[in-house]
């Protein structure tokens, strides 16, 4: 591994704040961490509160890399079959990130899908400790959640504990003698569906696909209109007593209907479905209300993600949650309670086994700033959110259009830097547009239509989502009065309905227009966050901070430079081919390299 080494002597900067900022966790501080939690939230049945007896650390994930050796998170059992903490490895994270009252923590007996979020974890923490920017300071651990005075905990809504093999799939198909299972997105649209009991009486439409088995061309299909599902004979677990045949069959038909309408990729060892399906088939084949809807993690500041997830659960909405890794493997469940010190309960269609309390993100949403996110980490995650049996006369859905990249105006037109998607599986029929909005106003604007559209669906067999690159004239926005104004795009769906049109957080998602007392219109484009703070990164560049370094990679050859925050250059060099360590006091820093800045602290941790 080659590193070049810059050293520069700097006065103190913001030493003050510096030195208060938190570090890694020993594992006997990390231990009092999941006791004092223990003794202050965990109540028996009894109503008497739990003890602390035989904390042992049974598990701890690292971060490690050529950069970073860190500890993401520590899990402690409680004596025997007495439940679990999680608890972070770095105390400016969220100190718990999940735990259970009974059972206990083994790493080799999880869920596929708990693993992957235990994983999202490890990878959230990772993007944190190596993106530390001006947030870095409230990241440190708030006192007490302010917000459980304002949420109440909900019990889990869910009652099933349901799997995806014997007997879920016994009507899934075959290959070479073998019953494809379910599906992560089957079981949990299922635990869902049979939750609100609904649709009463027949579904409403037939759907049907082929898909190759073992090489072997396979028609699947479901009659929703003929079918009456029988929830009095679905059980909430299959696996107690001897469940009979109706009984068995009961939750069978019930899983294939929710396969079938999501076009599952059935096999016996996977089946895999693609979650922007599930409102589609809510709608259109159970019955459900037109708003189900899917929504981007992406999208949405971390506190306001938590608002929503909270929102649905509190008004007796199960919400569908599902993500992907790396190599883009989906995994699905429900979120269906919300515990103590703000985490949710998960039923993750494992058969019951650890549906307990997790955070929805190792951050404190409190210290997230506005962006939502840890320096445009890509949290890959969506929610299926509005499932509710539909009311007579709730209409048609209108549909999800989302930007994939920013909003800007050049060239006299607004544009959107990496298209527009249909994310519903139907063709969209709308129109495109714009939302003016008096700057400081409250509520909705003025929609002002460019024009009418056709686009494709979104495809439910490869996942692929039509994209549409557009440039709309900026001559559609007239008559304005003097005064300030921002310019959103936004759409009008297939039920006639304006929305506007969102972007990911770390983007730009509108114009600013100021209309002078003369009558000229002047556009202006503003980023996601403003001045010395602006974060605009390549994908492959990459900034960690260390207690008296920063090290920078990604970007070799092109000339790294650093700034304080009063826009002083401290530090300049040629960027190694691997990566560029440049030695620095404690402070707050603007690194540039090629194009790219992000903002640093260095400090002891």
């Amino acid at each position: 591994m080659k590193k070049l080494l810059v050293g520069v002597a700097l006065p103190v900067l913001l030493s003050a704040a510096i030195n208060v900022y938190a570090r890694q966790l020993t594992v006997d501080e990390a231990t009092a961490l999941a006791e004092g939690f223990v003794l202050n939230n965990l109540v028996k049945n009894d109503g008497s509160r739990s003890s602390i007896a035989e904390m042992k650390l049974v598990y701890s994930a690292s971060v490690s890399d050529d950069v970073l050796d860190e500890t993401a998170y520590y899990v402690f059992d409680r004596g025997t079959d007495d439940g679990y903490v999680i608890v972070s490895g770095d105390d400016r994270l969220r100190p718990v990130l999940g735990y259970a009252s009974v059972g206990k923590f083994d790493v080799d007996s999880l869920p596929p899908n708990m693993k992957w979020w235990l994983g999202e974890y490890a990878r959230e923490i990772a993007a944190f400790l190596c993106n530390q920017d001006e947030n870095s300071a409230v990241l440190i651990r708030q006192p007490e959640r302010t917000e459980s005075a304002e949420r109440n905990t909900v019990a889990p809504l869910v009652t099933t504990i349901w799997n995806q093999t014997a007997p879920y799939n016994d009507q899934c198909p075959l290959s070479l003698g073998r019953k494809s299972v379910t599906g992560c997105v089957a079981t949990a649209m299922a635990q869902i569906v049979n939750y609100h009991n609904w649709p009463q009486g027949t579904g409403a439409g037939t759907y049907s696909y082929t898909i190759k088995l073992n090489g072997v061309a396979s028609k699947v299909q479901f009659n929703y209109s003929a079918t009456t599902f029988a929830w009095a004979n679905m059980l909430d677990d299959y696996s107690a007593g001897n469940p009979g045949f109706s009984q068995k069959m009961a939750v069978a038909n019930l899983m294939l209907a929710c396969g079938v309408g999501v076009h599952m990729k059935y096999s016996p060892d996977e089946s895999g479905a693609y979650s922007f399906a599930v409102p589609y088939a809510l709608i259109n084949y159970f019955k459900y209300d037109s708003a189900t809807r899917m929504l981007l993690r992406d999208y949405y500041y971390a506190s306001e993600w938590e608002d929503i997830v909270y929102r649905e659960i509190s008004e007796g909405r199960p919400v569908l949650y599902s993500g992907t890794n790396d190599a883009g493997a989906g995994h699905a469940f429900v979120c269906d309670g919300y515990g103590a010190d703000g985490l949710f309960h998960i039923n993750w269609g494992w058969g019951g086994y650890y549906d307990d309390y997790f955070a929805l993100s190792a951050l404190n949403p409190e210290g997230q700033g506005t962006g939502g996110n840890v320096g445009g980490f890509n949290y890959g995650q969506d929610i299926i959110v509005g499932i509710k049996p539909a009311a007579s006369g709730t209409g048609k859905s209108n549909g999800y259009i989302l930007s994939g990249g920013a909003f800007t105006y050049g060239d006299n037109k607004f544009n959107t830097s990496d298209g527009v998607f249909n994310y519903y599986p139907q063709s969209f029929k709308g129109e495109l547009g714009v939302e003016v909005v008096k700057s400081n106003a409250v509520g909705a604007g003025v929609f002002v239509t460019a024009g009418s559209i056709d686009w494709g669906a979104a495809d439910m067999a490869t996942g692929s989502l039509p994209g549409y690159n557009i440039g709309l004239p900026v001559s559609i926005v007239n008559g304005l009065q003097p005064g300030s104004y921002k310019v959103y795009p936004a759409w009008k769906g297939m039920a006639g309905r304006w929305e506007r049109m969102l972007c990911p957080v770390s983007e730009q998602c509108f114009v600013t227009l100021t209309v002078t007392s003369d009558g000229k219109y002047v556009y202006s484009n503003e980023g996601p966050v403003t001045g010395i703070s602006d974060i605009i990164a390549d994908e492959g560049f990459r900034v960690c901070s260390r207690a008296s370094a920063v090290v920078v990679s990604g970007v070799a050859g092109d000339v790294v430079e650093i700034y304080d925050l009063r826009g002083v250059l401290v530090a300049k060099t040629k960027a190694s081919p691997d990566e560029t360590v440049i030695s620095l006091t404690p402070g707050l820093y603007v690194v540039r390299c090629g194009g790219n800045s992000k903002k640093v602290s260095v400090g002891s941790r």
